[in-house]
């Protein structure tokens, strides 16, 4: 299924608000699989339609494998307070190489119409939080592994294959892909135009064929 980030904005806006007046949207899925990038033009899709509009990175969250952890920092200092009508805020740390503060202030979050929270396992981290859309991106792990090296150089490549190994055992339980509304392929050969357009291969929204698009999915 091809759809347009544009009517899928359209589709996060008319779902009710589920934290306070925000609407939550979740983009999971494994490293290097396209979270960041599908994130990005879900960003400008929504900003364009003229939702205030506001992206977490969990992975910037100040645990390096603890879901009690990114939970416990994402739940009291953005959901909480977002959830109040007040603005969060939050903690640069370093995920890769070290932890530890990246910057000396912290990330302020003003009170959005839509928070995206983007990283591995944040559908988990959010299940306490009714959310308008949860979102997995996937790729194929050569790729993705490929995409990591090229991001944290060669020498990180025994890291980055314990993490994809660790990611391997948690995704399959957890069964993260079959709850999600939208099933993403980040590394699709379908033809579209990719700025304005994703490539949908499961989820809620294809198998119950809802209409986001002006046509029926599936």
């Amino acid at each position: 299924m091809i759809g347009r980030f544009a009517d899928l904005a359209g589709f996060i806006r008319a779902k009710p608000p589920g934290l306070g007046a925000v609407r939550v949207v979740a983009v999971d899925g494994p490293s290097g699989s396209g979270k960041t990038t599908f994130t990005a033009k879900l960003y400008r899709a929504l900003t364009a339609s003229g939702a205030k509009t506001a992206v977490v990175p969990v992975d910037e969250l100040p645990a390096e494998t603890e879901a009690v952890s990114v939970w416990y920092w994402l739940k009291t200092c953005v959901c909480d307070p977002l959830e109040r009508g007040s603005p969060g805020q939050y903690r640069r740390y370093y995920r890769w190489g070290r932890t530890g503060p990246m910057a000396d202030h912290p990330v302020k979050v003003p009170v959005p119409e839509v928070l995206i929270v983007d990283g591995v396992y944040c559908s988990m981290f959010t299940t306490a939080v009714k959310k308008a859309l949860t979102v997995v991106v996937t790729a194929p792990e050569p790729l993705r592994l490929a995409r990591l090296i090229a991001v944290h150089g060669e020498a990180g490549r025994p890291r980055v294959q314990r993490w994809i190994a660790d990611e391997n055992e948690k995704f399959a339980p957890a069964r993260i892909q079959t709850a999600a509304d939208l099933v993403i392929d980040g590394a699709p050969a379908t033809d579209h135009d990719s700025q304005l357009q994703y490539v949908a291969v499961d989820g809620l929204l294809v198998r119950a064929r809802v209409k986001i698009t002006g046509e029926e999915t599936g």
